[in-house]
């Protein structure tokens, strides 16, 4: 597996940089068409994000996890955080009411408390020896408190490598910027409800 530079985003040449990585790939490896590979990609926001920030995308992915499954390979090694979460969907609680339990769960947090960080890791991306298989989006992962997107499609060409990061980007924007779990239930869970939602503009914005 390969993993590329890490690249900064607020550098406008970052787009650059990323079509002369896979020129630079295509030159020397055959790039797979299959959705075998484990594609993933890795987020570190400057300033760091909050526990309230991880709070409200965990229940971004939650509310609109039936739209991001058609984005993602069909594997069942692969866990969905409402689906596969242990206080989520595995404990019979809809989706409204796992993103209530959010809300509820980040309110008692208190930033400047490590235990606390990794206490919402646990809550939101539980991991077990017995239940090996990897979370499509592992918040508060590694030391940087960021987070991994895997099993992402694959990616074989320059625009497919582009377009990724943008769409993670939009989604981890609008999700922060979101004023409360009713805006976020207000977008509807299909693709134009996330296209909308992406966008941050419209009426259920305002």
């Amino acid at each position: 597996m390969k993993d590329s530079p890490l690249l900064s985003t607020s550098d406008p040449a970052w787009r650059q940089d990323v079509q002369d990585i896979w020129t630079c790939l295509h030159h020397h490896y055959k790039i797979s068409q299959s959705d075998s590979g484990d594609h993933y990609i890795f987020v570190s926001c400057t300033p760091k994000l909050t526990l309230r920030d991880f709070g409200q995308i965990a229940q971004a992915l939650i509310h609109f996890e039936p739209t991001l499954e058609l984005l993602v390979p069909n594997r069942s090694t692969v866990k969905r955080n409402w689906r596969d979460g242990d206080k989520f969907g595995k404990e019979n609680r809809s989706r409204p009411q796992s993103i209530a339990a959010i809300e509820d769960f980040v309110s008692r947090l208190e930033e400047s408390n490590p235990r606390h960080w990794e206490q919402l890791r646990a809550f939101l991306t539980p991991s077990a020896p017995q239940d090996p298989g990897e979370w499509v989006w592992n918040l508060l992962s590694g030391s940087e408190r960021g987070m991994d997107i895997r099993r992402v499609a694959t990616v074989p060409r320059a625009g497919d490598a582009v377009n990724w990061p943008e769409f993670v980007l939009s989604f981890v924007q609008a999700s922060i910027a979101c004023k409360s779990p009713q805006q976020l239930q207000s977008f509807e869970c299909s693709p134009e409800g996330l296209r909308c939602f992406l966008s941050g503009t419209g009426p259920k914005w305002s």
